[in-house]
C-alpha cells in the first residue's frame, strides 16, 4: 500500500509498519501548530512509491486525524465519482483544519468529519491489511 501525506509518498508493507508511521506523525506539528494529517491511501509497490509521483496513483481511502481534538474523518472513493463519508454511530461530528500537502491547510467540515480519531486510524490501518472498504461504519454517499 502507498500512502501520501505531505508531499511524500511512503510505501507500507501491512497495518503495522501504517501504524508506526501514525504514531510518528503525532509528534510533528503543521503550519497551524496541530497535530492534524491529511492521508491518501492506494494499492501500491514499494517500488512506485519511489516515484515523485506514483504511477496510476489513485487513491482509495483518504482519512485525517486530529489527535489533539480526537476527531477523524475517512472518505472512501474507487470507482466512484462520488466519495462516500464513514459515520461512526454515537460520535458528534467536529470540523477541524488539517495540514493536506507542503503548507495547505485544508478545512475538513463536520459533514464529513463523523468519525473520531481512533475510528479514523482504525479504518486505516483496516484497509492497509486487507486493501478492501472497511467495515464497522456506516458509510454514507
Amino acid at each position: 500500500m502507498i500512502i501520501h501525506w505531505d508531499i511524500c509518498y511512503e510505501y507500507h508493507h501491512d497495518s503495522s509498519s501504517l501504524a508506526e508511521h501514525f504514531d510518528y506523525d503525532v509528534l510533528l506539528v503543521n503550519p497551524e501548530e496541530t497535530h492534524a494529517i491529511s492521508y491518501w491511501l492506494a494499492p501500491g509497490s514499494q517500488e512506485e512509491a519511489q516515484h515523485a509521483l506514483p504511477p496510476g496513483f489513485l487513491p482509495h481511502l483518504r482519512v485525517d486525524l486530529d489527535p489533539d481534538i480526537g476527531a477523524g474523518a475517512a472518505r472512501w472513493f474507487p470507482g466512484r465519482v462520488d466519495e462516500m463519508a464513514a459515520e461512526e454511530e454515537g460520535y458528534q461530528p467536529q470540523g477541524f483544519r488539517s495540514w493536506g500537502s507542503g503548507s495547505t491547510m485544508t478545512i475538513v467540515p463536520g459533514s464529513i468529519a463523523r468519525v473520531s480519531y481512533a475510528t479514523a486510524r482504525r479504518l486505516a490501518l483496516e484497509y492497509a491489511d486487507t486493501g478492501r472498504q472497511p467495515i464497522g461504519v456506516r458509510w454514507v454517499g
